[in-house]
Order: C-alpha cells, then structure tokens, then sequence
C-alpha cells in the first residue's frame, strides 16, 4: 500500500522555512527505524493494524507518479513536500480498519516529528493507493498552532526551544515504552498525553489547549497540591533557565489557568463562531504554556529521563 501526503512546515520568514525544509528533507530516513516501526504500529486493541508491516518513508517529487495520482484527488495543494509511506498490508481490505490504521499511523508521526523539531509541521489531506494504483481512503488533516509558541518564545527570548534528535525523540518512546492508546503510568507518559491535545483537524476552535498544556506542566513539575504556583515558577527556571524579560508572566500564567478553570473568565460556546474577543489574551498564554511544555518534553528526552527530581536543600 502507499499512502502519499503533502507536509507544509508553517513558518511565515520564507528563508528560515527554506532551511527548515531542507533539514527535514535531509532527514526524513532516519524515520526508517527499526523502533518507530514497532512505535507506530503499537496498538493492542486493533487486530487490523498488527498486519502492518515494513514501513517506509521517502520524499518523492512532485514529478512522481503516485504525487500526479494525489494531485488527481485533492484540489487543495498548500503542502510543502510530497511524503511517501510505503507499507504491506497483507490481510483482506477493510475500508474502516485502513482508515483507522493510516489515522493512527500519522498521529504518532505527526507527534514525534513536532517534539523533535523546532518548527511546526502539519499534516494535510493525504491518499491511500494500492500498488497497483487503485484509490482506497483519505485521511484528515493534522494541524496545531505550534508555530505560535515559537512566535511566543522569539518575542520573550524564553523558554528556548531547541531541537532534539529525530532518534532520540523515537528511542525516548521506546525507552518509555510509549502508547498512545495506554493510560499513562509516569510523568513522561501523562505529560506527553496532554502534549496530544495541542493538535487539531480543519477548522477545528478549542479553547481546552491551555488547561492540557498545563496539566502536562504540572506532571513534570508539580508535587502534592501546595503552592502549585510556585514549583512550576521555581521548577522552570531551575530547568529551563531565569527568563531575562516577563519574569512576572511565569506566575500570571497559573494564575490565568486557574480563573480559566475555575469558571472566572468568560468563554464562547464550542460552537460559537465569535472567538475574537477572548482570542487574543487565551492564544497569548497558550502559546506560552505550549513552549514551556514543550521545552520540559524536549529536555526529558535529551537527557533520558521520565521525570524531573528535586532535592530541597535548608541552609543554617
């Protein structure tokens, strides 16, 4: 089976997205893993998806002709490059399970490669074709506001935000033995889990990012339930570094979260379409909740670890 998709890296400032691209390009084999094939096949409750076997990735040219085959599908071409996943699928095609097995599927990578790298990547439509080019399924669009914490995180200079190695996000997983259809069982593994709700399909309004975010901060930082407000504030600069301007925003920001959840501020309806007035004071702390969330996921896995610990020390 082959299923071919358009990635766009979102990044206003042309020649940085440029250079962004070509790291991605030069990188996308690495994503032919032993470890990520078992990562991104890893789902115990689908019989379906444990058939798939000997995952690809490649970039192909727009020139290609399972890209001219895409082309003939979706009108709506805004990609940045062509992504191939080749793949068996040895079992009888059921329309459902295939398409819940590619949703799966890119779930887990659009989630690898935006905690590796320090630019944002969507995920538009993408195509399933057999081998012999029959058309089976689409699949969604995969997409985050990810690009406004880096935004954020430029405009403050903090947290920074740096790249890991696309082999040390995929071993972190495996190390942690990682699902994203388990319960969580550790700080890594609820945090990461919150980490998953910064996503979002086509048109998609959410005003539940920042609490997510949040909650995945307190699992890394928070112990008990006193001064919360305080051990994210002293916990974050101990890991991440003092910030040189906003210091007051560390403790605004749990301030907000807690009227937010709270009922103290004023929302819209899911369904409502006038999301500007609450928008621009919400999509602030949630672009800097989201850096710092991501920063805290992104030092776990450099170092290798599932947890912060801290040892308080009482001086005479």
């Amino acid at each position: 089976m082959n299923t071919v998709l358009q990635i766009r890296v979102n990044w206003d400032d042309n020649d940085k997205k440029d250079e962004f691209l070509k790291i991605l390009i030069s990188e996308i084999p690495l994503l032919n893993n032993s470890n990520l094939e078992s990562l991104i096949l890893r789902n115990a409750d689908d019989k379906q998806f444990k058939h798939v076997k000997n995952i690809k990735f490649k970039i192909i040219n727009h020139d290609n002709r399972l890209a001219s085959l895409y082309r003939k599908k979706i009108d709506n071409l805004n990609g940045d490059i062509f992504l191939l996943i080749n793949y068996d699928y040895p079992i009888k095609i059921d329309i459902f399970s295939l398409e819940f097995t590619i949703e799966s599927l890119l779930k887990r990578l659009a989630l690898i490669l935006n905690l590796t790298y320090n630019f944002a990547i969507d995920f538009l439509q993408s195509v399933t074709f057999s081998e012999d080019d029959k058309f089976y399924c689409y699949s969604d669009i995969i997409l985050s506001d990810l690009q406004l914490a880096y935004e954020h995180c430029e405009k403050i200079k903090w947290p920074k935000l740096e790249r890991v190695d696309l082999d040390q996000t995929i071993n972190s997983f495996a190390f942690n033995n990682y699902s994203l259809e388990a319960i969580s069982k550790n700080d890594y593994q609820r945090s990461i889990n919150a980490f998953t709700h910064v996503f979002s399909d086509l048109f998609e309004k959410s005003s539940d990012i920042l609490f997510w975010n949040m909650v995945g901060i307190e699992a890394l930082l928070a112990k008990g339930n006193k001064d919360i407000q305080a051990q994210i504030k002293e916990k974050s600069i101990l890991i991440l570094g003092e910030p040189s301007e906003f210091k007051k925003k560390l403790g605004t920001l749990y301030s907000y979260r807690s009227k937010f959840v709270h009922g103290e501020l004023n929302f819209p309806a899911k369904f409502s379409e006038d999301y500007d007035s609450f928008d621009d004071e919400y999509s602030d702390y949630k672009a800097f909740s989201t850096s710092i969330h991501l920063a805290l996921l992104r030092e776990l896995i450099r170092n290798k670890k599932t947890e912060f610990k801290f040892e308080y020390v009482y001086l005479e």
